[in-house]
């Protein structure tokens, strides 16, 4: 009976998770929009350019990394690091 228990209780374990999969959705993307305006902004003190700044996502960061983003303007060129909210010119 205790042997029937356990067996019960490893499949109902591991069928949670399964349900707990990574999707694929695009909803689970992160939003940066706040991240590229402050990248915009710092960017433009930075580089000492009132046109447009053009910022590219260069690498999406995870857990452990950091985003990095690439800042454009007046043919000039910085890179920032984004981690939580906070930025950073690399």
């Amino acid at each position: 009976m205790k042997l029937r228990l356990l067996v019960f209780a490893l499949l109902a374990v591991s069928s949670l998770g399964c349900a707990h999969g990574k999707s694929d959705s695009k909803s689970d993307a992160p939003d940066i929009s706040s991240d590229v305006d402050s990248i915009r902004k710092r960017a433009a003190l930075d580089l000492n350019c009132t046109e447009s700044i053009k910022v590219d996502v260069v690498e999406e960061g995870n857990m452990w990394r950091p985003w990095t983003f690439a800042a454009t303007g007046c043919g000039q060129h910085a890179t920032y690091l984004s981690r939580m909210g906070t930025i950073m010119r690399n």
